[in-house]
Order: C-alpha cells, then sequence, then structure tokens
C-alpha cells in the first residue's frame, strides 16, 4: 500500500512537472524495486533456481511492453521512427539491444540445462530466443564493422523489410514478433515450473520424502517470523505441525521418557515438532528462538506424508 501510494505521487507529480514519459515511468518504478529485490531474494532462498526464473520471466515481460509501446508511438506517429523509440528511448540503440538479447538467451539455455527434461517449453522458448540472437548478431556485426551501410538501410537485419533476406514487416514490428515468441512459451514454461517447485528447507528437513510429496507439503506451509526470545511452543501450547527452521536459530528443550530435560539448538534445515515420544524416544516440551527467525510449519501427518 506504501507503494501504491508513493508510486501514485509520482505520477501526479510527474504530470504537473511535464517529466518525459521515460521520468514518469522511472519513478512510478523506483517505490517497488525494494520490494521486488527482497522478494526476489526470498525465493532464491527457498526456491532455489525458480528465483533466477522467475527474475527473467519479469524482465522479458517488461522488455516486452517497452517493444509494444513503440509500436503504439508508430500508430499515434503514423509510422515515423524518428519519434517512436518505446518508453526508454535511450536504450533503444543496437549495443543494449545485442547484451541484453545475449542475456535472455544465456539465462533461457542455463534453465534448459537445469531442468530441460521436464519442462519441454523452455526448448521452445529457446529456439525462438535463438533465431533472435542470430538476427542481432548480423546487427550488432554490421553497426561495428560496417557502420555506413548499417546506418543506409542495414539496420533492417536478416528477416526486416529491405533486409539481407527480407519479409513484409519493418524492424520494429518484425522484432516485435521476436520478443511475442520468446516471451510466451517463456511465461508457460515459468508457470509449469511453478506445478514443481518445493522449499529447499523442507527439502533439507526431510531428506526422505519424494519430490511429489516435497512439492505437495510445500503447497499447504506457513510461514511464520519470530523475534529473539520469542517462544514458539511450550508445555502449556502443544501443536500438532512441524516445524522447519529456514533462518536463524532455535533453542529446543527435550524430555525422555524418564523425565530427564536437555537443550539442543536447531539452524536452517532442521525441524521440531511438539507430539508423543516417538522414535527417539523423546520429545519437545517447548521451543523458542534465540535470535530473529524464520520458520516454516505443516502438517505432515495430515495427508499421510
Amino acid at each position: 500500500m506504501l507503494a501504491v501510494s508513493i508510486s501514485s505521487a509520482f505520477v501526479l507529480g510527474g504530470v504537473i512537472e511535464r517529466l518525459p514519459l521515460w521520468g514518469i515511468a522511472l519513478a512510478v518504478l523506483l517505490p517497488w524495486l525494494p520490494i521486488w529485490w527482497f522478494d526476489a531474494a526470498w525465493q532464491t532462498r527457498h526456491y532455489g533456481l525458480y528465483g533466477f526464473f522467475a527474475a527473467l520471466t519479469v524482465f522479458q515481460l517488461g522488455h516486452m511492453t517497452e517493444h509494444a509501446a513503440e509500436l503504439v508511438q508508430l500508430f499515434r506517429n503514423h509510422g515515423d521512427l524518428a519519434e517512436s523509440h518505446g518508453v526508454f528511448g535511450l536504450l533503444d540503440n543496437e549495443v543494449v539491444h545485442f547484451y541484453w538479447n545475449i542475456g535472455v538467451w544465456l539465462g533461457i539455455a542455463f534453465l534448459l540445462y537445469r531442468l530441460g527434461s521436464k519442462n519441454p517449453w523452455l526448448w521452445v522458448a529457446l529456439v525462438a530466443a535463438s533465431l533472435h540472437m542470430v538476427e542481432h548478431f548480423y546487427l550488432y556485426w554490421l553497426y561495428v564493422v560496417h557502420q555506413d551501410f548499417w546506418s543506409a538501410g542495414g539496420w533492417a537485419g536478416i528477416m526486416g523489410k529491405g533486409g539481407l533476406l527480407g519479409s513484409p514487416l519493418d524492424r520494429p514490428y518484425l522484432h516485435f514478433v521476436y520478443n511475442y515468441f520468446e516471451v510466451v512459451p517463456l511465461v508457460i514454461a515459468f508457470w509449469d515450473q511453478g506445478w514443481r517447485v518445493y522449499d529447499r528447507y523442507l527439502a533439507r528437513a526431510f531428506p526422505t520424502l519424494s519430490e511429489e510429496d516435497l512439492v505437495a507439503a510445500t503447497a499447504r506451509l506457513q510461514r511464520m517470523t519470530v523475534l529473539p526470545g520469542a517462544v514458539i511452543i511450550s508445555q502449556v501450547q502443544r501443536s500438532d505441525s512441524t516445524y522447519v527452521v529456514s533462518k536463524g536459530e532455535v533453542a529446543l528443550i527435550r524430555e525422555d521418557e524418564n523425565g530427564r530435560r536437555w537443550t539442543s539448538m536447531l539452524g536452517p534445515g532442521q525441524s521440531f515438532e511438539s507430539m508423543a515420544i516417538g522414535r527417539a524416544r523423546s520429545r519437545v516440551i517447548s521451543a523458542a528462538a534465540t535470535q530473529a527467525s524464520e520458520l516454516l510449519t505443516v502438517s505432515l501427518k495430515a495427508s499421510g506424508t
């Protein structure tokens, strides 16, 4: 809500001050960057590669939006390319396009290397990104080595209208199509991967669980953050949930069947529960955080896992 309020104020201020479109867009995005950064860091810590997958998908959607804005400007400016460079016009140059597409291609290739056997949509995204990359390799080569030819119309590239092979599409429309066929399978691949993701700390705490059980348990996880000294469970506050430490440290007081008690410390990737005496011949009678901690709670017994 704070980010929404700040963004709204920046939009109003930008309009009053008559800032350029890129200035207003940047002002709107700024309040969201810290939120996105912490969320991406949390996702990466808990879900590993899925956090990178999410970031790549978000950036490509943003890139696609920039191409869409360029087409809207072309329509409003009656096809005048000189006045249609998207929202962030300073970034509409061959060097930026070339290195951006290299980064996207490498990112998709890395995801394919790690997830390709389980996510066939990444193959579709890689093929589209490869075709796009060939186009930009040719354009960048002309831009660096044959600047006169590039300026005289070589910027049409390979498949652009008037290019090496040519097509009915001018360069802005062609590259919108390239990006469309990159982004759509990438978004589908990300959505598909979301059905198979599981929390890394849950996997560390229960290494014998199958991938299917980990995915099912992850969907039921509840996140708990506690301050130093906070009591998580006590003798008078019992719980049938399983607790997994994902950050910080928790002090447990255990009791065996003979009434002997001792204290143990748990860190990230370790779990505990407040249940009757089990195979370990002991039970947890109280748990408290020794520092600011994050725990994940889930009832594994509810589903038989």
